[in-house]
């Protein structure tokens, strides 16, 4: 590694500053809460009959999805379910009690339906963070239509934008189903990056982390390009002589890229993603190598980047599974190479 690149390391350790927390685990709001949960009952909780769990189940759910926070979906109903229905109730203007009327909660759900059940496209946006649910919620309350026009896209004359590739998803045929990968994948890497820099020692605002990793993704524009002609694995060993030379703890670097990352990503900056997920790929962590893949497969990079070789990729990315949870997924090595193989097999069809 040059100077310059051994300079932007030491600022970046000194400037983001990171406090000691899993990452992997980071605590997440809205619809993903009662995947990762966070723990809000006590043991002391009075039990709940099954029927009751149930519609309390529904009821934290819906509020989750419209992004108030009821944490675990589990069926009791505890001091962050109150919370969450207490921030519904006042919402809708009405009297924030924590306990919901049953006309109230027959309105969160039906508008729970309207939104997740019954409009597939509406609720991937949502799930994907393109679409604000509570913005669908008012306009439920309002009497309104709640599918939102698709905003029109401008003329490309460069790399395509990873989020219009993300508000203009389908839901059928093999590269949409490429696209929902890489969407999902992208928001988590943002809640990610969001809670990195939350918790980070110096309390860094996203603007200025943003300016530090365009530096990094300046200098590491050689390598982003090189991905046009140079297979994965040969790429893949450049960027783990990189990382050594680096001289700085594996934690910390995943932790630096990570957070260049979500908030590349945010930023709808490709060339600071590919230079965060070349150094995550150069650490062996198998889920950003798939994410290089979809940049690839999708055209969502530098001019150059378009290359027929995405499946050595995803090849590269299930010859790196390990027997730990994978990153940013929580899912396990067998569940994301079940994916993998899928995802191989699409890119097969399509050569």
């Amino acid at each position: 590694m040059d100077r310059f690149g051994l300079k932007w390391l030491l600022m970046a350790t000194l400037m983001f500053g990171f406090a000691s927390a899993d990452p992997a685990m980071a605590q997440r709001r809205g619809f993903l809460a009662g995947i990762f949960g966070n723990g809000q009952n006590s043991p002391a909780q009075p039990a709940v009959s099954s029927s009751q769990r149930r519609v309390n189940r529904a009821v934290q759910n819906a509020l989750n999805f419209f992004e108030f926070d009821a944490g675990p979906v589990d069926g009791v109903f505890g001091r962050k379910s109150r919370a969450a229905a207490s921030e519904f109730q006042a919402f809708l203007g009405n009297e924030a009690t924590g306990h919901l009327t049953r006309e109230e909660s027959r309105f969160l759900l039906a508008s729970f339906n309207e939104v997740a059940n019954k409009n597939e496209a509406l609720a991937l946006k949502v799930s994907l963070g393109l679409v604000s649910a509570q913005d669908l919620l008012k306009a439920l309350a309002e009497g309104e239509a709640v599918v939102p026009e698709t905003p029109e896209t401008p003329a490309q004359t460069g790399p395509l934008s990873m989020r219009s590739t993300c508000v203009n998803i389908g839901a059928s045929g093999p590269t949409d189903l490429l696209k929902a990968q890489f969407c999902n994948l992208r928001q988590l890497a943002i809640e990610q990056s969001n809670f990195l820099i939350k918790t980070s020692l110096n309390g860094q605002s996203v603007e200025p982390v943003m300016g530090e990793c365009r530096l990094f993704a300046a200098e590491m524009r050689p390598q982003i390009l090189q991905l046009a002609t140079t297979d994965s694995t040969e790429m893949l060993a450049e960027m783990d002589m990189w990382v050594l030379r680096a001289g700085v703890a594996g934690e910390k670097l995943t932790r630096l890229a990570e957070t260049c990352l979500g908030v590349a990503y945010k930023n709808d900056d490709s060339e600071a993603a590919l230079a965060s997920l070349l150094v995550l790929g150069g650490l062996k962590n198998a889920i950003y190598i798939e994410l290089t893949g979809y940049h690839i497969a999708l055209g969502l990079g530098p001019e150059g980047t378009e290359t027929p070789n995405e499946r050595g990729w995803m090849e590269a990315a299930v010859a790196a599974q390990t027997d730990e949870n994978v990153a940013l997924t929580a899912q396990s090595s067998a569940q994301r190479t079940d994916v993998l193989v899928d995802v191989i097999s699409i890119l097969a069809v399509e050569e």
